[in-house]
């Protein structure tokens, strides 16, 4: 689930992003319209998938994470959804303009998070067997300097 919702955010910015490159508020708009539609109808189509694999059950490892980046998506979108079509009923509106863009922002984090997240980084526990990266400080052996004798 978290992959690809990450994905259908990556997209939402990429197409919106793109589309309003050309010039207006209105196809600013129109296009994060669309895409907050299409990005829910994805993350609604992931949920039932998500929970038939398991994802959401009590005691799965990343239950917690993955309804949270369930709801961050929906209220995304949903946010999207509600500031485009606010700016398609009022064009002049800085402030709409503003809190859109900040919006495919925040699109974008959630996006990154949830990669980061499938990627595993951070998050990464040792291998069995594996020799650990980084040596405590007891197990360094500290060697003295090299003698110089003066004459």
């Amino acid at each position: 689930m978290l992959a690809g919702t990450a994905f259908f955010a990556l997209i939402d910015i990429f197409f919106v992003s793109l589309t309003s490159s050309l010039g207006g508020v209105r196809l600013f708009a129109t296009a994060s319209l669309v895409m907050a539609g299409i990005g829910l109808l994805a993350t609604s189509h992931f949920m039932p998938r998500a929970r038939r694999a398991g994802n959401f059950v009590r005691g799965f490892p990343k239950r917690r994470i993955n309804l949270a980046f369930a709801c961050i998506s929906a209220a995304g979108y949903s946010t999207q959804l509600i500031l485009a079509a606010a700016l398609l009923s009022d064009p002049q509106s800085p402030g709409l303009t503003r809190a859109l863009v900040f919006m495919l922002v925040a699109l974008f984090g959630s996006a990154l998070a949830r990669a980061w997240e499938v990627a595993g980084i951070g998050h990464r526990a040792p291998r069995e067997g594996a020799p650990p990266s980084h040596p405590a400080e007891s197990e360094v052996e500290v060697v003295p300097p090299p003698q110089v004798e003066t004459v």
